[in-house]
């Protein structure tokens, strides 16, 4: 009996936090694939049965900033600017593209962190960055999962800033496909906000209606100019845009997705 209760208290126990330690074992992973900066190394990038040479010099200027120059075969293919912390991986996140992918990553805390997607080709050579920090990856599909992200970097939810007048928001997760030698959307219809916009409280610009679902028109509460909210998440599906609220005596709710400000 006791037997049978410890294996059910493990076994929930990994249930709930499978994503956590499927991350950890990812970033473990990761870390063997880390290359020192400074150092050259040789690798096949693109399966074509060529070595090419790999540096990433790396060097800080007179105020202080860091740079990092990526250069393959003696020649220059990239400028990484202004990062923190750079590290350099060599990796394979798509099993069934034949490309190894360059990863540079850089940063200190969920303000500042970068991740950068170099792939190789003679003829067409692609850097794709990405706001936030590299947790985790499904290498036989290509999807990597990205932490303390931005809609800049999301095409799916990039207009939902003009609500709030251009300010970009921070959103939990971005998933991005990669696949010879492009970056992709992964689509999702809701994402959580996080770090500073999940904590600033947003003025109403205006009288709005607040909803109980991201479905249909049941209306939930109404806020008068001057209310205030916070974010919790974003919602698209096809023409349904909702941002999810919660006003200041906790009640819930969903604002539709407007072309002007409404919220600051």
């Amino acid at each position: 009996m006791k037997k049978t209760i410890i294996f059910t208290i493990v076994a929930l126990l990994l249930y709930n936090n499978y994503e956590y330690i499927n991350e950890i074992f990812f970033l473990s992973n990761l870390s063997k694939y880390e290359l020192n900066c400074n150092k050259t190394y040789n690798y096949d990038l693109n399966e074509d049965g060529n070595l090419e040479e790999i540096k990433l010099e790396t060097y800080k200027t007179d105020n202080e900033n860091y740079v990092g120059n990526l250069y393959i075969n003696n020649e220059l293919k990239y400028e990484y600017t202004g990062g923190e912390n750079l590290q350099f991986y060599i990796y394979d996140f798509n099993k069934f593209d034949k490309i190894k992918e360059l990863c540079i990553t850089s940063g200190n805390d969920s303000r500042n962190y970068e991740t950068n997607i170099f792939m190789y080709n003679k003829d067409n050579s692609n850097n794709f960055t990405i706001k936030g920090k590299l947790i985790n990856n499904d290498e036989k599909v290509g999807v990597i999962k990205v932490a303390h992200a931005s809609t800049e970097d999301s095409p799916i939810f990039e207009n939902f800033s003009k609500i709030l007048g251009g300010e970009h928001i921070d959103i939990e997760y971005n998933y991005k496909r990669i696949q010879a030698c492009e970056v992709l959307d992964e689509e999702k219809k809701e994402v959580n906000v996080s770090g500073n916009t999940k904590e600033k409280e947003y003025i109403a610009q205006e009288e709005i209606v607040v909803y109980e679902t991201n479905k249909g028109n049941v209306k939930a509460y109404t806020l008068s100019k001057g209310d205030k909210v916070k974010l919790r998440s974003l919602y698209s599906y096809e023409q349904d845009k909702y941002i999810k609220v919660v006003n200041e005596e906790g009640r819930y709710g969903w604002i539709k997705l407007e072309d002007n400000q409404i919220l600051e």
